[in-house]
């Protein structure tokens, strides 16, 4: 088998082709050159009712990694197909963190039944990972991992390496303990070949080890290993021995999870939606913001109702309500993006935050000015009235400002109250600019309708 050709579109019209015809031959042909993560991606871009078809012409070996790289919409759909004898052959070739991410999708009953059927020694390791939330440290572990006392020598430490190997695939790094089990230090490959047989662990081990307790948010693992340039990231338990590793690949699944969720959120779904989800659910999971829209919509249009002697005195006026209301929201969601994924990637903390917090209000206020100079311009060429002209301009730097100043700051204000602002900074700052934006811009026009 190749498994090394790159999935793309030539491969999935070749297989809506022979799936027509149901070329069986030909199909394990196209499949057996795919590696398990274009498989993956190639069974989610098909039709739901041919998934399980393929799925069972896919070589055999590689269907519990293919099983492993799919998005959990395609995955669930494929195991409510299978048998548990089934699942449980693929979760003993998967690695510890793979597996119990298998069993956790599976209902309640249907799990145990796969824990029975598979290895006691690893049913006990999956259990064990399953016992922590799925957004944690120990949620994403691997309980895999080399730890070798500090007392033995580099010889006995090869030996460790050695019968460990039989079981795992891959060694990045491993650990060395004290004589209490402790977390103590690391060692890399490279420094096990360089080092005499005869020299202790303890002499040649990297003492500025970087871990995780179990309990830690993937998130904050995420942004710890960035900072330090971690390709592997120990986890320990309370006592401070280690139960598992994170993996550069883990990590990385971390942050295109959690961007993806965050982008989600933001465009006002409170989770991240999947093409195998139904209308109806899609629709459920965006239906609570668009009525919070709704509301900040009524609301706006209460506070116009207020301003109507105005706007009947002076018709237009009303011409560049759009202008204070768009230009307000498009400053607030540009600062609070920038300050969301601030916060998401660990840019933006407690040490800086008033800095970078200043430091976006400032840029919203230069914007500001500038484009109510420009708005100024247009309206005295337009309307030839200098005066509304600097009504409006004023109404729109303000109106700007104070976007700047909500996009930035309710971002860190949801976030210390313990609120996810991915999930409520895109409705509340739409809102509030709108609302406010209008009440800046009518209240000083019906305060200066006599100038104007």
């Amino acid at each position: 088998m190749q498994g090394n050709q790159p999935f793309d579109e030539a491969y999935h019209d070749d297989l809506k082709a022979l799936l027509e015809t149901r070329n069986k031959p030909l199909i394990r042909s196209l499949l057996a050159e795919l590696h398990p993560a274009d498989l993956a991606d190639m069974i989610e871009h098909l039709d739901p009712e041919d998934r399980a078809y393929v799925f069972a012409l896919i070589p055999q070996e590689d269907r519990p990694q293919a099983l492993a790289e799919m998005e959990d919409g395609a995955r669930e759909m494929l195991l409510q197909e299978m048998r548990p004898t089934d699942i449980a052959d693929m979760v003993e070739e998967l690695v510890s963190d793979d597996a119990a991410d298998l069993v956790r999708d599976l209902p309640e009953e249907l799990a145990e039944e796969v824990l029975t059927e598979i290895s006691p020694a690893e049913s006990r390791k999956v259990r064990r990972l399953l016992e922590h939330p799925e957004d944690t440290a120990g949620g994403i572990m691997a309980a895999e991992f080399v730890a070798v006392p500090e007392s033995e020598t580099i010889a006995q430490a090869i030996d460790r390496i050695r019968r460990a190997g039989e079981e795992q695939e891959d060694i990045p790094h491993v650990f060395v303990v004290d004589d209490l089990g402790r977390l103590s230090g690391t060692l890399s490959l490279r420094d096990i070949l360089l080092s005499d047989p005869a020299t202790r662990v303890a002499e040649v081990a990297d003492r500025e080890v970087r871990s995780v307790p179990v309990g830690m948010d993937q998130e904050e693992v995420a942004v710890l290993a960035r900072k330090y340039d971690l390709t592997v990231v120990p986890v320990v338990d309370e006592h401070e021995h280690p139960v598992g590793q994170i993996t550069i690949d883990d990590i990385l699944d971390v942050y295109e999870e959690e961007a993806s969720e965050d982008i989600a959120r933001l465009s006002g779904s409170l989770q991240e939606e999947s093409p195998a989800d139904s209308v109806v659910a899609i629709a459920r999971n965006r239906l609570p913001w668009l009525l919070l829209g709704l509301g900040g919509g009524v609301l706006a249009a209460w506070v116009i109702s207020h301003y109507t002697g105005s706007l009947e005195r002076a018709l237009h006026i009303s011409f560049f309500i759009p202008v204070i209301a768009a230009m307000g929201g498009n400053v607030g969601m540009q600062s609070s993006a920038v300050v969301v994924r601030g916060l998401a990637t660990g840019e933006i903390d407690d040490a800086n935050a008033r800095s970078r917090l200043v430091k976006e209000i400032v840029v919203g206020a230069v914007n500001a000015v500038l484009m109510a100079a420009i708005l100024w311009v247009v309206v005295v060429l337009w309307l030839r009235e200098i005066r509304l002209g600097i009504v409006v301009g004023v109404s729109l730097a303000s109106a700007m400002f104070f976007a700047a100043f909500v996009g930035s700051v309710i971002p860190v204000l949801l976030r210390r109250v313990g609120i996810d602002p991915a999930l409520a900074t895109g409705p509340f700052v739409t809102t509030t600019n709108d609302v406010l934006g209008l009440a800046i811009y009518l209240g000083l026009v019906t305060a200066l309708l006599g100038w104007i």
